[in-house]
């Protein structure tokens, strides 16, 4: 008796809680397209870069392509790139600039990131 009751008043409940925000369909769904772009359309706009992005300095824009294992690597990285975005602050590309000290960043965070927990 006393299950029966929890079952009726969670069922109430839950009923309660999604029946007014109305997430179930009214109708059958089908789903014809996920969007999904097959990894053969994704060209140069998704596809990692592998090869550095040819903006001044030889690293990747994703530092998980790099091809960097330590994090003292990542750091040597980011402060290559950092002297990029020095070369182009003070020929004031300030635009240029913020997208490598970002790319630095990022650079930095990463290393830091997959530091084993050993050398914690």
């Amino acid at each position: 008796m006393v299950e029966r009751e929890a079952r009726e008043t969670g069922r109430m409940f839950y009923d309660a809680q999604y029946a007014q925000h109305q997430v179930w369909p009214k109708h059958d769904v089908e789903i014809l397209d996920s969007g999904e772009i097959p990894e053969s359309d994704w060209g140069d706009a998704i596809k990692p870069d592998e090869e550095g992005d040819d903006d001044g300095d030889d690293w990747s824009s994703l530092p998980q392509y790099a091809g960097l294992e330590r994090p003292r690597e990542y750091s040597e990285a980011a402060e290559e790139i950092r002297t990029v975005g020095n070369a182009l602050f003070k020929i004031q590309d300030y635009k240029a600039a913020i997208i490598k000290y970002s790319k630095a960043i990022s650079y930095l965070e990463y290393g830091k990131s997959n530091i084993p927990e050993t050398e914690r």
